[in-house]
This record gives structure tokens, sequence and C-alpha cells, in this order.
């Protein structure tokens, strides 16, 4: 995993680039660029970092049905699959 020594930058990023850094932290797939932008995202964000808290919930209890070639996974697409699953049933909820 690369993590960069850089310090943020105080530059805001959109919330679903936040989510897929997030993701593709989880993935350990994250390059140097995208270590910054991801600790620029989190910096102060206690939303985010609960964010980052149950993904990674989620990410290992699913990490049974992940293939063991993570580095084959397209992360970008497939977060972007599973973003796109999530708000159809989150707009098909009822309370």
């Amino acid at each position: 995993m690369v993590q960069s020594p850089r310090k943020t930058n105080n530059r805001k990023y959109p919330k679903k680039r936040c989510e897929l850094l997030n993701a593709k932290r989880i993935a350990d797939s994250l390059n140097e660029v995208e270590w910054v932008e991801l600790e620029e995202c989190m910096h102060g964000n206690e939303k985010a970092h609960q964010y980052y808290i149950e993904l990674k919930k989620v990410w290992e209890m699913l990490e049974v049905l992940i293939p063991p070639h993570r580095s084959e996974i397209d992360i970008e697409k497939e977060w972007e699959r599973l973003s796109q699953t999530l708000k159809g049933k989150s707009n098909n909820a009822t309370i």
C-alpha cells in the first residue's frame, strides 16, 4: 500500500470522488496522487471517516466472494456498478 507523506491543501473534492477513493483504499489500489486526494477528502470530515469504517466492514464481510486476484478487478467500474445498485435500492425503499 502506497502512503503519501505530503500534507493536504484543503482542496474540496466531490462526495462521489471521495467515495471512490475510499473504495480504492480498501481494495489497496490507490496510487500516490490518489492517497493525497484521499487525505484531503478525509481531513476533518467525520462523515467521510464514518463512511470509510462502514464501507470497510462491508468489504470484509464480502471478502469471501471477492476473487483472489484483486489486481484484475477494475475498481472504478465495480464501484460505479455497486453505487448504482445501492442508489436504486434506496430510491425504492419505503418507510
